[in-house]
């Protein structure tokens, strides 16, 4: 059984770079413009527009909404257990929600960390126009009107990021009471988003909506009733689009890359009922990155902001055994079919570069020395398997001390 990590990738908080920046503030717009691209701000009604370094518009805001949104109660799920299904949501230039919101996640169980339920109360609110606008560092500094009829305003700044990239926060004023802060764009048709990490669905996720949170070991939804599983493409208990190892980030094909810079708890919006998608996060305090560019340069700017995987050595790249473990088996269980394969690879003369022992963790320090002795005679890289969280279940997961 494999268990997925219950740390969501999310990145770090992103310097500020000013190399190459320049400011500009007139009576209708504001622009902060890097050597990558420029991201220009439309006073009224309030919009931020996103261009390359040729001056091509890459992405867009929505257009303002006239109103506000009461949220409606969440639909039933599909099934029992299944989703949680998505809530309606307002597509305007930095929407939030004044109101509370509720997220359930399993306690126990084989699902024991997934997200079951999450739900909103309240009311959506969104820009208006901009206040006052100032010099803020390498960027701008906005005070932004809203739709909320208390009065609240939107804290909002641009700045350049690094290789290029574009910075925007925003934060409610004040931000008591405010459950969750997105914004909004446009898109073309056809747009491909690809990215958000190891989904299980196709590459591209335009049409899709999903929460942006790390998921355990997802099966085909047929066994439990679930409407439209016929196909084989619907995982139970979290949908299509659940994972082990999310990433808040994507590559358009329309010539920019999307960091969504939080920790929070996401939801992602693509395209899924209109020519518009979004980003919106739990809690008061948004910060998002563009990244002008094709596809490699997109990558290449978005992976200098959250670090790049290293190249695996060489011999990753071959022939691997891999020796699972099973729910419930004994440590003994395990060690004899371990000593089993041993004189397999032998007998056979399996040519492996690595064998990977996943229930390491059950075996005793002797037990597991002595296998990996004999793998390393054989000439045989051994792995094991390491679950970066703390738990205590039958899956013999890492105790808390472990990290003390």
């Amino acid at each position: 059984m494999a268990i997925a990590a219950a740390l969501v990738l999310a990145t770090l908080s992103v310097p500020v770079t000013s190399a190459g920046a320049a400011v500009r503030i007139d009576p209708r717009t504001a622009i902060v413009s890097t050597p990558a691209g420029t991201a220009i701000v439309y006073r009224s009604p309030f919009r931020i527009v996103f261009a390359d370094a040729r001056g091509r518009v890459v992405l867009r805001e929505a257009r303002g909404a006239r109103g506000s949104l009461a949220i409606a109660p969440p639909p039933p799920a599909l099934a029992s257990g299944y989703g949680p299904p998505m809530q309606q949501t307002l597509y305007a230039p930095l929407e939030f929600t004044v109101g509370a919101e509720r997220d359930v996640a399993r306690d126990s169980g084989t699902w024991a960390g997934d997200l079951l339920a999450s739900g909103r109360t309240g009311t959506v609110f969104s820009a208006r126009s901009v206040r006052s606008i100032a010099r803020a560092g390498s960027g701008l500094r906005l005070v932004v009107s809203t739709t909320d009829p208390s009065g609240r305003t939107l804290i909002v700044t641009v700045s350049p990021s690094i290789g290029g990239a574009l910075r925007v926060t925003a934060r409610p004023s004040p931000a008591a009471g405010v459950a969750g802060i997105g914004d909004s764009f446009l898109s073309p048709p056809g747009e491909a988003f690809h990215g958000f990490g190891g989904r299980h669905l196709g590459l591209d996720q335009r049409g899709a909506s999903f929460f942006n949170w790390t998921a355990e070991e997802n099966v085909n939804a047929t066994d439990f009733s679930v409407p439209g599983s016929s196909a084989g493409t619907l995982l139970y208990p979290n949908g299509p689009q659940a994972a082990y190892y999310p990433q808040a980030s994507f590559v358009s094909s329309s010539g920019y890359g999307f960091l969504l810079d939080s920790f929070a708890l996401a939801r992602f919006r693509l395209d899924d009922q209109r020519e518009a998608w979004q980003a919106d996060l739990s809690g008061a305090d948004l910060a998002y990155v563009v990244a002008p560019g094709s596809g490699p340069r997109a990558v290449s700017t978005l992976t200098s902001i959250t670090g790049r995987q290293p190249l695996p050595p060489g011999w990753a790249l071959g022939p691997t055994l891999d020796r699972e473990a099973q729910l419930g088996e004994t440590p003994a269980a395990y060690l004899a079919r371990i000593r089993a394969d041993l004189i397999d690879i032998r007998r056979y003369r399996l040519p492996l570069n690595a064998y990977r022992i996943e229930g390491w963790a059950t075996l005793s320090e002797t037990d597991l020395r002595s296998v990996i002795a004999q793998l390393h005679r054989m000439g045989i890289h051994a792995l094991v398997y390491f679950r970066p969280f703390a738990s205590h279940d039958a899956a013999a997961t890492e105790a808390p001390g472990t990290y003390r």
